[in-house]
């Protein structure tokens, strides 16, 4: 039973949740931060979500849903300077917090204006703060735009989190990116989830060819050009890759120009995003999927992908560990050679055995990775930084001398 379900949970429990952006062109954080607050809605909480609209994208943002109040500021996208601006945006936090009596805040995100706004409201009102970076504090990301970087931590990003009253890991691995960063707060590991529909079971697909996906954002974060690399070797008769999703930077030019010098031919399928029913149509119609990704927090793919009941190949840079102990995918050393030999055992499986792992990935989402559970747990989160609950298990206690 929800140790704060009732009256408490009902009337007391006014978050406010700030994100960059919903548009899916941005990122995993809009799906997973709208879906978050949806679901802490439908279990009582008081949810104001504010976001911006960058570059007047807003017609193809995510819906986190009627329950819950979403405020969108104008804001633009400066992607030579990889940062956003809005002005007013801080001024509009600080109207909520103050006109809704707002009692925590929950910041997605890091190294932009929404992140120190969200800081300085919350520090201004003196109510706690949960500070998710969402992954931009590991070693890859980290590692680009390097400079620019170092010089936001030390100028400021280092003291905005710092401020925090507990930091939002979803994963044990991010938690200790935190620590080994010196960051000595309470952390709390809350995962990510995937809206699973109860009834949708993989079955066989009778059909002259099978599909290895990838589905996820086209940057070299990805791994992109490891899997054109592992894929040229192992070739898998009757196979066919296909890579789907945005472009960014032009980068799918570069893995098409892999693709063609290494003759994959039609072997080798790219197109662009696919949202939606599309996007449920190819999970329903693949195989196999694959990120072979060199970094994640998370990695929603990942979880949506076991969710439509298909088995999953990714490297040790997610955190699936789960992936080998439900026996429902490949979690592999990151590098070309390693994938080379997971797709060899994949493709190499009858579609019956690929079903049979897709089944376990399944009841393995719905035994963990569920909305409305992720949402119970935040809410006892809250709660205890509220003082109204002690401390749950999901939340690691500050270190001291850091």
């Amino acid at each position: 039973m929800n140790p704060i379900a009732g009256s408490y949970r009902n009337k007391d429990l006014r978050i406010l949740h700030v994100v960059p952006s919903l548009d899916p062109r941005f990122g995993g954080p809009g799906w997973s931060v709208a879906n978050l607050c949806r679901a802490l809605a439908e279990q009582g909480a008081q949810v104001t979500l504010a976001t911006l609209d960058l570059n007047g994208s807003g017609e193809d943002a995510v819906d986190p849903g009627g329950s819950v109040s979403t405020i969108r500021v104008r804001g633009w996208h400066l992607e030579r300077l990889g940062g956003v601006i809005a002005p007013g945006f801080r001024r509009c936090l600080e109207r909520v917090i103050m006109r809704r009596g707002i009692r925590l805040v929950h910041d997605h995100g890091l190294w932009l204006q929404t992140n120190r706004d969200a800081s300085l409201a919350a520090q201004g009102f003196d109510i706690p703060l949960i500070a998710a970076p969402r992954g931009t504090l590991e070693a890859w990301p980290r590692s680009q735009k390097r400079w620019k970087k170092r010089l936001a931590w030390n100028l400021y990003q280092r003291r905005a989190l710092q401020r925090a009253t507990i930091l939002h890991a979803t994963s044990l691995a991010e938690a200790n990116s935190f620590r080994d960063l010196g960051l000595g707060q309470p952390v709390a590991i809350l995962p990510n989830a995937v809206c699973v529909a109860p009834s949708a079971t993989k079955t066989l697909q009778h059909r002259n060819g099978r599909v290895a996906l990838f589905l996820s954002r086209i940057h070299p974060k990805k791994g992109l050009l490891n899997l054109v690399e592992a894929w040229s070797e192992v070739r898998p008769e009757g196979w066919t890759l296909l890579v789907v999703g945005p472009d960014e930077a032009g980068y799918r030019a570069e893995v098409e120009a892999a693709a063609r010098a290494r003759g994959l031919g039609n072997s080798f399928q790219i197109r662009g995003p696919a949202y939606g029913e599309e996007k449920r149509a190819l999970l329903d119609t693949a195989d196999l999927f694959v990120l072979p990704t060199l970094s994640e927090n998370f990695g929603i793919a990942v979880a949506e992908a076991l969710a439509a009941g298909v088995p999953v190949i990714t490297t040790r840079a997610a955190p699936w560990r789960d992936l080998q102990e439900s026996e429902c995918g490949w979690w592999i050393e990151v590098g070309p050679k390693p994938l080379a030999q997971a797709l060899l055992d994949a493709t190499s499986r009858s579609p019956e055995e690929l079903v049979a792992m897709g089944r376990r990935g399944q009841r393995l989402i719905q035994r963990k990775y569920t909305w409305d559970r992720i949402a119970e747990r935040t809410l006892r989160v809250y709660a205890w930084l509220l003082g109204k609950a002690p401390r749950p298990d999901d939340v690691i206690p500050a270190r001291a001398g850091l």
